[in-house]
């Protein structure tokens, strides 16, 4: 007997965004997110935001928001004015109440194009 293939598990994802810099501020000018097959789904960041030394953004995603699909992703632009440690940037996934399945990942710089 062939048994049809399950659907993806949808999670709730918490998206954090980390100045790892002690001393000086970075700005967030973007953070996309964008469904399975690529599409935007929402720009999350309406101007910029100022993030201070140390200091932490976090952006949800809940459960039930199903645009993104099963294989969402988030690209991020920031700046600095001084030199600055990069930030961290890391989604944690979560599924029911007491967090059955749960699993973390660290986001990772992309190069700049150059044509």
């Amino acid at each position: 007997m062939i048994e049809a293939p399950m659907a993806p598990e949808l999670l709730s994802t918490l998206l954090s965004i980390r100045n790892s810099d002690p001393q000086r501020a970075i700005t967030v000018t973007s953070l996309r997110y964008y469904a399975t097959g690529g599409d935007l789904v929402q720009e999350y960041v309406e101007g910029s935001i100022r993030l201070g030394p140390l200091e932490i953004a976090e952006f949800l995603v809940e459960k039930p928001d199903t645009r993104g699909r099963s294989g969402a992703n988030f690209i991020l632009a920031w700046r600095a004015y001084e030199a600055v440690y990069e930030p961290i940037v890391e989604a944690v996934m979560v599924h029911g109440p007491a967090g059955n399945i749960a699993f973390k990942r660290l986001g990772r710089p992309l190069a700049e194009r150059v044509e």
